[in-house]
């Protein structure tokens, strides 16, 4: 059984915050494979570690961006290069413009954030569209 396709593409919108200048949003369809009952990749554990951008990648961009967004703090060990739009949720993996310097919390509360659209996607409650937005706009109120 073969899980869904997942087709994103671009499109642009205002920014949602000053650090994220340019960004581009993502909107996605699920575009069944031709195997009945087959699952959108949005279901199917260990499916991000497979589009997931190499470290020295997002590490250099990580560097440029802090500079580039002005952060007085620019120490690169106090920040994690995360995707906007995360990849459970269809956001583009290597695009600048989906990744930005998010300061370094552990736990990072952005990541349950992520989980609870996923389930709710997964789950039929919410489509894949509104939680990207939702994440997009606000991801400290997406959830709620």
């Amino acid at each position: 059984m073969r899980p869904s396709l997942l087709l994103i593409t671009r499109t642009s919108v205002p920014p949602v915050q000053p650090a994220l200048r340019g960004f581009a949003s993502y909107s996605a369809s699920s575009i069944q494979a031709s195997a009945p009952g087959s699952a959108p990749l949005l279901v199917v554990g260990g499916y991000t570690a497979t589009i997931r951008p190499r470290a020295s990648y997002t590490n250099a961009l990580k560097r440029q961006q802090i500079v580039a967004y002005g952060y007085p703090d620019t120490d690169p060990r106090g920040y994690e290069e995360d995707h906007l739009i995360a990849l459970e949720l269809g956001g583009a993996p290597s695009d600048q413009c989906n990744l930005w310097p998010e300061p370094a919390h552990s736990p990072n509360p952005k990541d349950k954030v992520e989980n609870v659209l996923r389930q709710r996607v997964c789950a039929g409650s919410l489509t894949l569209v509104e939680a990207q937005q939702r994440i997009a706009t606000d991801w400290t109120a997406a959830a709620r």
